[in-house]
């Protein structure tokens, strides 16, 4: 058995077999291998063992005082604990080395012995008895090991992809010479300090509960622990599967106690100011550490396979849909806010008869959407600490003013010179307070000012022109260049006698703007249409000038757009 030479040992079988012998010979060969497995894996968990190794190795142990080496004979000091390590992972990579070695030489002997005859005595057959011993006796020694020391139990649950890749060498080695593949049978569970470290992660991000709720930091902190735990067991197909199941439960977790903090109700959107609310600031911190976790999870995707993204992939869409739903009635009311201040304009506008009422300065209600922008800069993107909400958010705001004040603007009825001039004040002072807002808000990659936001300044820019445009132009394409054909035809209305949409149906001018920017261009150009006809058909009626000028000047504006 020493040598493991076939031939050898199949003449040695041979003449116990002839001398009647060789059942109690195959019986004694596996008990004393059995014993021998046990004699070799007792001493690889001895943490006394360890200690007295290392301190036979180190000089200065012996100036130590007997007390303090008595304690740490059974567990390492802070200093010592990395040596003690090295020292318990290179006894148990020999005792594999060992046990692999045991196991050729038992299924080596299998191949030659008269099993049949030696079946008669014995219980099991010689693998059998191999694997029993090795088993009850590993997870004996785990156990009482573990129970015992501290140490032990630390280093083999912190180790434990280390020690699986020790098994993962036990069985390529034997492979060779034995039927035994490594299959998910043979592998066991995660262990559950593994799980628990997972879990607690979760816990402490959210140990501060709704008065100090999780941001960035904890965010990157859970992540950064379950790409650790994916990576260190990538080489294990079917640990890491284990892994990634058990970081699904974590994340599952971590949704359910996010979701349970988070505030529904009008607190969470209300933009009175000054300042954001407590619970403007629990759901911002919480977003924020939603959106930074989500992000590292779904960098996973490119990291490993697949089927084993395909875990994770439920409770990381459930994250960013959670992220979704805190936010995103926020930014509608912001918008929406917004809009509601815009729409004083109709009011601010006719407030005065006199020419030169408080000529050259600002209108209330672009002080007031001024100074709510930067409150909304200031208090809420400021704590949304999120490169994406940063770089976007600001374009979406600026974009949904623009297009509400000059909706607002095109519809303002009656419009004289006076109307006019006070428009064109306010236009200057919100491009100077937009520019303002998304300076500060743009991220180091866009380009510079309003300009990134296109086609809707563009048309703040043509709406100023339009208002002093020759009546008779106001169908050319060129002279109303950047303008929306929608805009262009409330200007025509606003010349003429004809009611605009809102007018006619009895809606309010904040009604009606929220009606076009709920749909699509060619819906309202029909509503404009149909306004058109009926002026028309009620202006026969009752024998009223038709107004065929503006009639037939927005006719060609609506082909041009339909064109």
């Amino acid at each position: 058995m020493e040598c493991m030479n076939q031939p050898l040992l199949a003449t040695s079988l041979q003449t116990a077999h002839n001398l009647r012998l060789l059942p109690d010979l195959v019986q004694n060969l596996i008990l004393d291998l059995s014993s021998a497995v046990e004699a070799r894996i007792k001493p690889a968990f001895d943490v006394s063992q360890i200690s007295k190794e290392l301190n036979a190795k180190d000089p200065t142990s012996s100036s130590t005082g007997l007390a303090y080496k008595s304690r740490i004979r059974q567990e390492p000091t802070s200093v010592t604990a990395p040596q003690w390590a090295n020292a318990l992972w290179s006894r148990l990579t020999n005792l594999i080395d060992d046990m692999a070695g045991a196991c050729v030489k038992v299924y080596t002997l299998e191949k030659v012995v008269f099993l049949d005859e030696a079946m008669k005595v014995l219980e099991s057959k010689p693998s059998t008895a191999f694997w029993a011993a090795l088993a009850r006796s590993l997870e004996k020694q785990i156990r009482d090991g573990a129970k015992n020391s501290t140490f032990l139990q630390q280093t083999l649950s912190s180790g434990y992809p280390r020690l699986l890749r020790l098994f993962h060498d036990f069985f390529s080695k034997i492979a060779v010479h034995t039927d035994t593949v490594y299959t998910q049978e043979r592998q066991s569970a995660l262990p559950f300090a593994r799980v628990q470290q997972m879990n607690e992660s979760v816990g402490q991000a959210f140990q501060g509960g709704a008065r100090a709720p999780p941001s960035t930091a904890e965010g990157t902190n859970v992540a950064r622990m379950i790409a650790n735990e994916l990576d260190a067991a990538k080489f294990d197909p079917l640990l890491v599967r284990s892994v990634a199941r058990n970081a699904k439960s974590s994340l599952d977790m971590l949704l359910a106690r996010a979701d349970g903090l988070v505030v529904r109700d009008r607190t969470a959107t209300l933009l009175a100011g000054p300042t954001a609310t407590p619970q403007q600031v629990q759901n911002l911190s919480l977003a924020t550490f939603l959106y930074q976790c989500s992000t590292r999870m779904r960098a996973l995707e490119e990291e490993h396979s697949s089927d084993l993204y395909a875990i994770l992939r439920p409770s990381v869409v459930d994250m960013t849909e959670t992220y979704g739903r805190i936010i995103d009635p926020l930014l509608a009311a912001i918008k929406s806010e917004s809009s509601g201040v815009i729409a004083k304009l109709h009011r601010e506008v006719a407030r005065s008869a006199d020419p030169l009422s408080d000529m050259g300065g600002s209108s209330v209600y672009v002080k007031e959407l001024t100074e709510k922008l930067a409150f909304v800069k200031t208090e809420i993107l400021a704590r949304l600490a999120i490169e994406e909400v940063a770089r976007d958010w600001p374009l979406k705001i600026v974009r949904h003013v623009l297009r509400a004040f000059v909706l607002h603007v095109s519809i303002v009825k009656p419009l004289d010179e006076t109307r006019k001039l006070r428009l064109t004040g306010d236009m200057t002072e919100l491009e100077f307070s937009l520019g303002a807002f998304i300076s500060e808000g743009k991220s180091r990659h866009s380009s510079g000012g309003l300009d990134a936001i296109g086609s809707e300044y563009r048309a703040l820019r043509a709406l100023r022109p339009l208002l002093f445009l020759e009546t008779a132009r106001l169908a050319e394409p060129n002279a109303t260049k950047g303008l929306p054909p929608l805009v262009v035809l409330h200007h025509i209305l606003v010349r003429a006698p004809i009611p605009l949409p809102h007018a006619l149906h009895g809606w309010q001018a904040s009604e009606y703007v929220r009606w076009v920017e709920e749909h699509t261009e060619e819906e309202a150009l029909t509503l404009i249409d149909g306004g058109l006809t009926h002026w028309e058909k009620t202006s026969e009626t009752e024998g009223r000038d038709p107004e065929a000028e503006y009639l037939l000047l927005a006719r060609n504006v609506l082909a041009n757009a339909r064109a």
